[in-house]
């Protein structure tokens, strides 16, 4: 995973329907990158309405014994791009957490991003959502710098019911899906304030979006 001439690798972990797990993947990646990879990367919160991921970093740093390998700035306004733009130099992975019904900093983000993942909940109350943040994204592909790859995602997903299998029939085809999906484990509930010891899905959808690979199995 070199670092590009043009500096760190911009991610933007958005949509514009919250509560479907954005803030908790924006961060396990974060943070597996950093545990796993031994990466440097900053984490730009740019949800108008929660300030998660600020949060996260704010509560464990107060851990006492708690090393925090990531840093977290919190820039939820539409001149996000120039903050990220203001940190590419300095690190090898940048990823924006964008959401919260705030389509100019969505927009605005996107204009530095060499990707974009959108997680989506299995739900059709969830779904029915997901032409707007898509249009939203096609929108600021026009005006971003370097083009954006983007992807899909099914979150919390609980295959104790049909609902993950009907979410993918209904949206394969459609959207570039990613075959691997974030389970609904009270695990990533359990993650914030904290550095968390596994990433459970995390790794492989990074592999699967050519983010990260695998690690090697000792």
């Amino acid at each position: 995973m070199p670092k590009s001439s043009a500096g760190a690798e911009v991610t933007v972990v958005g949509t514009l329907k919250g509560g479907v797990g954005k803030t908790r993947l924006a961060m396990m990646a974060a943070l597996y990158l950093a545990v796993v990879h031994k990466k440097k990367v900053h984490v730009v919160d740019g949800d108008s309405v929660s300030q998660t991921a600020w949060k996260w970093q704010r509560h464990a740093r107060k851990t006492p014994g708690l090393t925090w390998p990531i840093e977290v700035s919190s820039h939820p306004v539409d001149s996000i791009d120039e903050h990220i733009e203001d940190l590419e130099a300095d690190n090898d992975f940048i990823i924006a957490d964008i959401g919260g019904g705030n389509p100019g900093v969505f927009h605005s983000g996107l204009r530095r991003a060499s990707r974009l993942l959108v997680p989506v909940g299995a739900d059709p109350s969830e779904t029915e959502n997901l032409p707007q943040t898509w249009e939203a994204a096609k929108t600021a592909a026009k005006t971003a710098v370097r083009g954006f790859e983007a992807y899909v995602v099914l979150s919390r997903t609980d295959h104790q019911t049909s609902l993950p299998r009907e979410a993918r029939e209904e949206l394969a085809g459609h959207y570039p899906l990613c075959d691997t999906e974030l389970i609904k484990r009270v695990a990533y509930q359990r993650a914030y304030k904290t550095v968390p010891a596994q990433f459970y899905d995390v790794p492989a959808l990074l592999a699967e979006i050519g983010m990260a690979p695998l690690p090697k199995e000792k």
